[in-house]
């Protein structure tokens, strides 16, 4: 079979690469091309940056929705059997769909599964949520929103040590292997596809830069899951100061101190000659190790700006409903949304 793999991020060419270890290796990759700023699309690569990768042709497109009728042409001049979606974070036009000779591929899935955790930013809400585990599909795509018959699935433990980053680590691997197992039996594979079940599905809502302000109001764990959620390649959970946005990318719950006086809810305590800091929480302190301060001063006694996550989680939601009403939000947003308003 021909195989095409259509990816925009790093963990899609991890993934790819993953695939080409397992004797399994892609005909061609198209990919989005560098000629412009692609700061908006969180973790983007292009192949050419992979020596790994290089005997891969590769075909680039300059729009991510591919909605141009030049991109269109060049599709379909592209011979495929099967097209593997990996880290492109758009709808599939139906006519790529439809070109795709034995069809497409994706993944997606979320704490609990595919249908129940269709849409947005499945890990990052999982790991924001402090789900115990994380299922991933790989489902035939249709016109619908992650809504195609699954092929297979797995499911892996999330523990306190993961972050986004290893959170990806974990799909490449277990999708490499479901990716693999199924081009090799593809009829006996489709044959027993599973259709999903409509009155199952819900939906996670999409995220913004906005959605990672820090309540430092909210449990020092609660704090801390939503800097691993959103640590590179994703913008950071973020905190104003002075005229800043303060970035952290890596931070540690370190339990109650019996200090002297008590901090209120963003104050910084101490601050290290290596430029980590202590920084009080709901219920604790942390210490903050990787940062990006962007000029503000980070010194002992100053206090960041708090966003309460009942009002961010709040404004997620209506975003959604006024966006996409026939979506139903998923039971794992919902009883965040409720847990914040406690």
């Amino acid at each position: 079979m021909k195989v095409v793999a259509l990816s925009a991020v790093s963990a899609g060419l991890d993934l790819i690469t993953a695939l080409s270890e397992r004797q399994c290796p892609v005909d061609r990759i198209v990919a989005l091309d560098s000629s412009r700023d692609r700061s908006n699309v969180a973790g983007y690569e292009h192949p050419s940056n992979r020596p790994r990768l290089s005997g891969i042709p590769v075909t680039d497109v300059s729009h991510y929705p591919l909605g141009s009728e030049q991109e269109g042409d060049t599709l379909r001049a592209i011979e495929m059997d099967v097209l593997l979606v990996l880290g492109w974070q758009r709808l599939i036009p139906q006519w790529l769909i439809d070109h795709a000779d034995k069809g497409v591929l994706g993944m997606h899935g979320s704490s609990r599964g595919i249908s129940a955790g269709r849409g947005r930013s499945p890990q990052n809400w999982a790991l924001i949520i402090g789900a115990p585990e994380f299922e991933i599909a790989v489902f035939k795509i249709d016109a619908g929103v992650d809504a195609g018959a699954v092929l297979d699935t797995r499911r892996y433990l999330l523990t306190d040590h993961d972050d986004i980053v290893s959170s990806y680590r974990k799909t490449v691997l277990l999708g490499a292997d479901m990716i693999a197992d199924i081009l090799a039996d593809w009829d006996a594979r489709n044959a027993a596809a599973q259709t999903q079940a409509e009155e199952d599905s819900a939906y996670l809502p999409q995220r913004t830069d906005a959605d990672g302000a820090i309540d430092w109001a909210q449990s020092c764990d609660d704090i801390c899951r939503l800097v691993r959620a959103l640590t590179r390649p994703y913008p950071g959970a973020h905190s104003s100061l002075e005229s800043s946005i303060v970035r952290i990318w890596r931070a540690r719950a370190i339990g109650t101190l019996p200090l002297k006086r008590e901090y209120p809810p963003g104050t910084v305590v101490d601050v290290a000659g290596d430029g980590t800091f202590v920084v009080s929480g709901g219920d604790g302190y942390l210490i903050v190790d990787a940062h990006d301060a962007n000029g503000a001063t980070i010194a002992p006694g100053i206090r960041f700006a708090s966003v309460a996550m009942a009002d961010t989680l709040a404004a997620i939601a209506e975003r959604h409903v006024a966006k996409l009403p026939e979506q139903t939000l998923s039971a794992d947003f919902l009883a965040l949304l409720e847990r914040s308003r406690r």
